[in-house]
């Protein structure tokens, strides 16, 4: 029965706010949602989150008084305003909202390495570098956040703790340790001829994945 008290908390709905250019990318080329889907299929997950785009901040704004979102990811381009602007209106409307910054590849690296005294107002920033696995490992990675306490302390759920701070670095783990996680749980499972729904259960009980940026904070 504890397996049905972890991991009480699952990202439902995400707000992408990026250029047009981007959103174009993003949706036409890369089918975000579709392959965010698939990947939830693939690996036997449940509860696949959808991902809302909004081309400007005016549009997000908008999304963000009519429905709730559990977190948000702005684009290093976007229509206007900075993203440390956009993200400054964001959180006018919500102050409680987390919002991740999402890179297009390694090259804009130096642009945020300028503007470092900024980046607060980010739970983290990410590099995307076209690898769609990075939606489901920042989903998974804030579920966790806002799981780990709750799950540690109901079923004793072990963590792993990621220390690196390069986000360069960090992007390219990220996404590989989760699938290896659970892929791993998979395996365990299979091999105790359980029945889907207690599968599903079980997978609640996957080490969760803290990740710290300095000595400090790990």
């Amino acid at each position: 029965d504890i397996y049905h008290d972890l991991t009480p908390f699952h990202v439902r709905e995400i707000l992408l706010v990026t250029s047009l250019y981007d959103a174009f990318i993003l949706e036409e080329e890369e089918r975000i949602n579709e392959n965010l889907f698939g990947q939830y299929s693939d690996l036997e997950l449940t509860t696949a989150p959808r991902i809302t785009n909004a081309s400007d901040d005016s549009e997000a704004i908008s999304f963000l008084q009519q429905r709730y979102f559990d977190y948000a990811i702005i684009t290093i381009r976007t229509q206007q305003l900075t993203p440390f602007e956009l993200a400054e209106k964001l959180k006018n409307i919500k102050p409680d909202l987390p919002i991740f910054l999402l890179l297009y590849d390694n090259s804009d690296l130096a642009l945020i390495n300028r503007m470092s005294e900024k980046l607060n107002i980010f739970e983290k920033v990410f590099v995307w570098n076209r690898d769609s696995r990075m939606f489901l490992a920042i989903a998974k990675y804030f579920e966790d956040m806002m799981n780990v306490e709750n799950d540690t302390k109901v079923g004793l759920v072990r963590v792993i703790l990621l220390v690196e701070n390069s986000v360069r670095y960090y992007s390219k783990y990220l996404p590989i340790l989760y699938q290896e996680i659970i892929k791993q749980t998979q395996r365990l499972i299979t091999q105790d001829n359980l029945d889907p729904m207690k599968k599903n259960l079980r997978m609640r009980a996957r080490p969760k994945v803290l990740m710290a940026l300095s000595y400090e904070e790990a």
